[in-house]
């Protein structure tokens, strides 16, 4: 039987990429449900096409030791919406869609149906 301990030590996938405009590797993280969360609430709140994609990049990429690589995310997707090349930022965000396995925006339209036994 499945322990509460062996849930609590279940980790999300981490994918090492090359970015060849970077020329450099980094570590995509799965997103947890929290910070698809922040990300829904994000959008929501922008409706700017251009932050919506790099908020998922932002979130996903994190550092060796696990820290996220923009730490100061909403401050950081601005930025990197603003200064990276738009192809860029496209093509991450397939990589993240993908690696998180083509979930669809919005989230949580999502219809649970219980049947009577």
């Amino acid at each position: 039987m499945l322990t509460e301990q062996q849930i609590l030590n279940t980790y999300l996938k981490t994918k090492i990429i090359h970015i060849d405009e970077w020329d450099a590797d980094v570590t995509m993280r799965q997103l947890s449900l929290w910070e698809l969360d922040e990300h829904i609430n994000f959008c929501d709140e922008c409706g700017n096409r251009a932050l919506q994609l790099t908020s998922l990049i932002v979130r996903s990429l994190h550092n060796e030791d696990g820290s996220r690589v923009f730490p100061d995310t909403n401050k950081d997707i601005v930025i990197l919406a603003k200064n990276l090349d738009g192809k860029l930022i496209e093509k991450l965000y397939d990589i993240v869609y993908e690696f998180n396995q083509g979930f669809d925006y919005p989230l949580f339209d999502v219809t649970i149906s219980i049947e009577d036994e």
